[in-house]
C-alpha cells in the first residue's frame, strides 16, 4: 500500500511517523507504523514545505488481503529545527532518538578510526562487524 504525505506546515521536516490501522474481517484492528527519517540516509533530504513524499506501508502479511483501512493519521513529525508536533501515541519518537545516537556514535568511531589509520582500517572494522552479525544470525535458533 501506497501512502502520500503532504508538509502542510511551514518548516521542513526530518522525520515523521503514521500510523495505519487496519480492521479485520473479525472486526478485530491491527496497527502498522510507518517511520521515515532523512537523517539516516545521505541520498534522503528532509520534506520541504508544500513537498509530498509517496512510500509504500507493510500491510501485516499473516492477514494480507483480509485487512481493510480504518484509519490513517500522522503521530509525530520531527521538524529540522529540532522541534515536533503530534501526539507521539506510538512512542516512535524514542526510536528515532535512539537510531540517530546510534549513526552519530557509529559516524564518530569510523571517522576517528579513518583519521588515525586509514581507509582500509575502516573498510576492515565494517567488515568484521558484518561478519559478527553473521555468525550470531546463524547460531540463532
Amino acid at each position: 500500500m501506497n501512502l502520500t504525505l503532504t508538509n502542510v506546515s511551514g518548516r521542513a521536516i526530518s522525520a515523521s511517523v503514521v500510523l495505519v490501522t487496519f480492521r479485520t474481517p473479525k472486526g478485530s484492528q491491527v496497527q502498522a507504523v510507518d517511520l521515515e527519517d532523512s537523517s539516516l540516509l545521505p541520498q534522503a533530504t528532509p520534506l520541504a514545505p508544500g513537498a509530498q513524499t509517496t512510500g509504500a506501508v507493510s500491510i501485516p502479511t499473516q492477514l494480507g488481503a483480509e485487512l481493510v483501512i480504518d484509519q490513517t493519521q500522522v503521530d509525530y513529525v520531527l521538524f529540522t529545527d529540532g522541534s515536533s508536533w503530534g501526539p507521539d501515541t506510538a512512542h516512535v519518537s524514542l526510536q528515532i532518538k535512539g537510531m540517530r545516537a546510534g549513526w552519530a556514535r557509529a559516524y564518530s568511531h569510523l571517522n576517528a578510526t579513518l583519521k588515525r589509520q586509514g581507509k582500509d582500517a575502516v573498510t576492515e572494522e565494517i567488515q568484521s562487524y558484518v561478519a559478527s552479525k553473521r555468525t550470531l544470525a546463524k547460531a540463532t535458533p
